[in-house]
C-alpha cells in the first residue's frame, strides 16, 4: 500500500505520541526528522503577538539546513514571557540531543491554549521517546498528523507524486486547523516535505 503521509518523500522520518500535555490522553507530541538535513523555508503569522516557538523559528530557519521539526499540541506557549522562550529553547536542545544535531537545525511549533506555561519536563521526555520511534512508515506519518491536531476531527494529509525531467519526485503535507483558518491561515499549522532537489532561495519564494 502506498505511503500517503508526510513521510512519503525519500529521507523523512516521523513519530507522534501522547506525552501528557493533553488531559484527554490524545497524542500531543509530534516529531519530523530529515537526518541528512533539508533546505527549509517558513512563513509566519503577521500578528504582533507571537509565540515563543515563532520567535525561535525566525532565527533557526536562517540556518543552511534543518534536520528536525518538533511540535506540541494542547498548549500554544504564547504570552508566556521569558520562561516560555526558555522552554522553546529547551525543546530544540532536547531534540538536537536525541537526533545528534545542532539545536539551530531544529524548528518548533506549539498550538493550543494561550497564556499557560508548557509542562516542559513532560515534553522533553516525550521528545526522547519520539526520537526513539522515528520511522519512515505510513503509520509514523499518520501518528505525526494526529499528534498536531487540536480541534480537528480527523488528521489532514495530502501527497502528490509526479515527474520532473524524467525523475520521480514526491511532495507531501500534514496540516492542523479547523475553524481558525483565515486570514492567511490564521492559527493553521502546515508542514510540507519533498524530495525535489530545491534551493533554499527557491524555497524562500513562499
Amino acid at each position: 500500500m502506498a505511503n500517503n503521509t508526510i513521510t512519503a518523500p525519500k529521507g523523512f522520518l516521523a513519530a507522534g505520541l501522547h506525552c501528557g500535555v493533553k488531559k484527554s490522553g490524545k497524542s500531543d507530541l509530534a516529531l519530523l526528522a530529515c537526518p541528512t538535513g533539508a533546505k527549509a523555508a517558513a512563513v509566519f503569522t503577521t500578528n504582533k503577538v507571537v509565540s515563543a516557538a515563532v520567535q525561535v523559528c525566525k532565527k533557526h530557519v536562517k540556518s543552511a539546513s534543518i534536520s528536525a521539526v518538533v511540535v506540541n499540541s494542547g498548549n500554544a506557549n504564547t504570552c508566556t514571557g521569558k520562561r516560555g522562550l526558555a522552554n522553546a529553547v529547551k525543546m530544540c536542545a532536547e531534540t538536537a540531543k536525541r537526533i545528534e544535531i545542532d539545536p539551530h537545525n531544529v524548528l518548533i511549533a506549539s498550538t493550543g491554549i494561550i497564556g499557560e506555561h508548557l509542562p516542559i519536563k513532560k515534553i522533553t521526555s516525550g521528545i526522547s521517546k519520539a526520537a526513539a520511534k522515528l520511522s519512515a512508515s505510513s503509520k509514523a506519518g499518520l501518528d505525526f498528523a494526529e499528534a498536531i491536531m487540536t480541534t480537528d476531527t480527523k488528521p489532514k494529509q495530502a501527497v502528490r507524486r509526479f515527474e520532473i525531467s524524467g525523475a520521480k519526485v514526491t511532495i507531501a503535507g500534514a496540516v492542523k486547523g479547523a475553524g481558525m483558518i483565515a486570514p492567511n491561515m490564521a492559527t493553521t499549522l502546515c508542514f510540507i516535505t519533498t524530495d525535489v532537489a530545491i534551493t533554499k532561495r527557491a524555497n524562500s519564494g513562499l
